[in-house]
């Protein structure tokens, strides 16, 4: 900021990484595709926009991805991803389980899983309980690596809610009655058509969409912010001496006119110090507020 002197700057946030290999080539497939990347986010942080409120981020809540090959459990609390495990565990576990029992191909052991999910698989089939019996062993599995992730957390700090979303669970439409929770917790299973494996609707690219002005990367619109701030002080410093800029735009702190150009260094910390940061802060953007004004004018 100009104009104003300093020793330290804190922000509130919160840092994500990847293999830098990996989102290249995420970058390079999709321009190759002639596709223009708004900006990228994590799937949990979109996904948790549409599935949890303001006050489950604020008070804790853990949000689980059950997938096709993996399950992931992820803690959130403040507003903030906490804590991430995940089990290699997810529907087409239970796929193999009833090909290997059934002594039947996978992809029979598919349509035979997707046909009891929809409860489109009549119960007088001779092998009807042994179907359920296999899917109930392997859902009281995976649910049981959550409720000790669940159970971590609540020792801890508070969890307020249970979501769980993705087809390698929530794929079953009597997934609330083949599961019973040991957790004294609201429990909630996402079965909605919106998680079918055929769209590309799924609640995490919904959810990023939905997120995407608070994504973790937006390199489109950093880079024009800017290339926006630059022009702005080329058409300044261009137009006045720093003498005259500063008689023109000097901080005003309150309703006195503080004349800091003059002070010596002791001085003017001396004289920030005597105010609190909330307070010099929004003096400070109350400044930039007005200079922005007077700069467009």
């Amino acid at each position: 900021p100009l104009g104003v002197r300093g020793s330290n700057f804190d922000f509130s946030g919160q840092l994500a990484t990847a293999p830098k290999a990996y989102i290249e080539k995420l970058y390079d497939a999709l321009a190759l595709a002639k596709i223009k990347i708004a900006g990228t986010g994590l799937s949990t942080v979109g996904a948790g926009s549409i599935l949890l409120s303001r006050g489950d981020w604020q008070k804790g809540a853990v949000i689980v991805d059950s997938g096709a090959h993996t399950t992931r459990a992820v803690y959130v609390k403040n507003h903030k991803v906490v804590d991430v495990s995940s089990v290699q565990l997810g529907g087409k576990n239970i796929t193999r389980d009833l090909a290997i029992v059934l002594k039947i191909s996978l992809l029979e052991a598919e349509e035979l899983k997707k046909s009891y999910a929809r409860g489109a698989l009549a119960k007088e089939d001779d092998d009807y309980q042994m179907i359920e019996d296999i899917i109930k062993a392997r859902i009281e599995e995976i649910m049981g690596f959550v409720e000790k992730f669940v159970m971590k957390h609540q020792e801890t700090g508070d969890v307020r809610k249970l979501v769980v979303y993705g087809g390698g669970l929530c794929g079953f439409n009597s997934i609330n009655k083949m599961y019973k929770s040991a957790l004294n917790l609201s429990t909630n299973f996402i079965t909605s058509d919106i998680i079918r494996d055929d769209s590309v609707l799924t609640i995490q690219s919904s959810g990023l969409a939905y997120h995407l002005l608070s994504a973790i990367h937006c390199k489109g619109a950093i880079d024009e912010m800017i290339r926006q701030e630059e022009r702005q002080l080329e058409e300044v410093s261009t137009a006045a001496s720093d003498e005259d800029f500063f008689k023109k735009y000097q901080m005003k702190f309150g309703e006195e006119n503080v004349d800091m150009k003059n002070m010596n260094s002791d001085d003017e910390d001396e004289y920030l110090d005597d105010y609190e940061d909330s307070s010099i802060f929004q003096r400070i953007r109350d400044w930039f507020v007005s200079l922005k004004n007077k700069i467009k004018k």
